[in-house]
């Protein structure tokens, strides 16, 4: 089992992530977002500057944070390194 920061992650995830398989890919895509993503909930509601606060909520700034990412995700990294965590923040940065 990985560390991805706090999160325990199975080895057949991380496997998965790198699968030729689109759909294994994807689910393990899923799996890592759905627990990655209260943690960068966080990090955008502190970092969402109070002028446009009012126009766009930290749930529709983690929705693009993912699509970026999901975009990007051959920039990712081998995530046996546990780089995959710092990667998504940095893009959400």
């Amino acid at each position: 089992m990985y560390e991805w920061r706090d999160m325990k992650v199975e080895p057949s995830v991380v496997a998965d992530l790198t699968s030729p398989d689109e759909a294994r890919k994807r689910a393990a895509w899923s799996m890592l977002v759905l627990g990655a993503s209260p943690r960068l909930l966080v990090i955008i509601e502190n970092r969402l500057p109070q002028a446009i606060s009012h126009r766009q909520t930290p749930e529709d700034v983690l929705q693009e944070v993912i699509k970026r990412a999901w975009e990007r995700r051959g920039d990712m990294g081998d995530p046996r390194h546990g780089g995959v965590y710092r990667w998504i923040v940095a893009i959400a940065y």
